[in-house]
């Protein structure tokens, strides 16, 4: 998978969290991550797609197919950053990638290597 496509780590700190909760050690899972142990559980780090992959099937792995549902019940929308305050100012999902779609057609990102956090 691409590098180029980063999430913010926060979005998965309960996947993290439930992985730790069932006896999946940190260690393990920066190994499994290729991440030094500090930056799994900083909010800010970015997480490349298939670092998020590897989480989701070690989450799989260790609760099954309700892991999904266990992780979507942590889920704050703070954690979402800038889209998370779309969230809270929307009704419902079409009206959010409306929103967002305005904004994002307004700003100029001069700094291209600045993610957007979704």
């Amino acid at each position: 998978m691409s590098e180029q496509f980063r999430i913010i780590a926060s979005v998965y700190r309960g996947l993290v969290e439930i992985l730790r909760d069932n006896g999946v050690g940190a260690e393990h899972i920066a190994q499994r991550l290729g991440m030094e142990l500090d930056r799994v559980t900083a909010p800010q780090e970015m997480l490349s797609l298939d670092q998020v992959n590897t989480l989701w099937q070690m989450g799989f792995e260790v609760r099954g197919a309700r892991i999904g549902l266990e992780v979507a019940q942590q889920i704050r929308l703070v954690d979402f950053q800038d889209v998370g305050v779309f969230l809270t100012a929307t009704e419902n999902v079409a009206d959010l990638l409306r929103q967002l779609a305005n904004y994002l057609s307004l700003i100029h990102i001069s700094e291209p290597t600045r993610p957007l956090y979704i």
